[in-house]
């Protein structure tokens, strides 16, 4: 998938994080700002340290090892909910048989079983069997709304149709040239997030720098 966001924490003060928000893809036009965008992002650092992704590169930067990255998550205090938001909002994986998988194939299962419920791949082989699941998203957006309690949008550039400043009658009339002068620069903006408990900030270190093709989940939790 695209990096649609380039991201960098700027401040971190109390309850509240300062992250620098540009986009990188010609498709998107703004920046979101909604609360469940927010824990997504906040979310995202915990990621990259939990799967071992920390390392320097031209469209990431980490000021910190993999090791002292891996001690931030030992010792954060939200950890466990921290696992649980990232299983609503990636998806997950769970143990399954050969057994379970011949029975899903045919499909002679019992379709309300819990078990089944938003199951979206399964398979497996030699190295074992699993069955997956999608993400959550009408928890995640309950969850975010607990989590998150004002995101407020700065410094914006670039995004003349952020907020509805840009009617989409206004924008069927704007040329190719005109486009293409549009993305001369790319959209910007600061994303001020505050949080109900600063220890969901546990794992965050000013200076942190990432791309990401994240989306709001808003749409999909209809």
């Amino acid at each position: 998938m695209s990096d649609i966001y380039a991201f960098e924490i700027q401040e971190i003060k109390d309850r509240t994080v300062t992250i620098f928000a540009q986009i990188v893809h010609p498709d998107v036009d703004w920046v979101e700002d909604t609360k469940n965008f927010a824990l997504q992002v906040l979310m995202e650092p915990f990621y990259h340290i939990k799967k071992g992704y920390v390392y320097n590169s031209a469209w990431q930067s980490f000021p910190f090892t993999q090791e002292e990255g891996n001690g931030f998550l030992e010792s954060h205090p939200l950890k466990e909910q921290l696992d649980y938001w990232l299983e609503l909002m990636h998806g997950r994986e769970v143990e399954s048989s050969e057994e379970e998988y011949k029975m899903l194939t045919s499909g002679n299962y019992d379709k309300e079983n819990p078990r089944y419920q938003n199951m979206g791949s399964y398979g497996g082989g030699s190295a074992g069997w699993t069955i997956s699941y999608g993400p959550e998203y009408k928890a995640f957006l309950r969850v975010a709304e607990l989590a998150i309690a004002e995101v407020e949008m700065k410094n914006e550039k670039h995004m003349p149709w952020k907020h509805n400043s840009m009617s989409w009658e206004e924008r069927e009339k704007i040329t190719d040239e005109q486009w293409d002068k549009m993305y001369e620069n790319k959209p910007e903006c600061e994303l001020i997030i505050t949080v109900l408990n600063d220890k969901l900030l546990h794992h965050l270190r000013e200076g942190t720098s990432w791309r990401s093709a994240m989306y709001d989940f808003t749409y999909y939790a209809k």
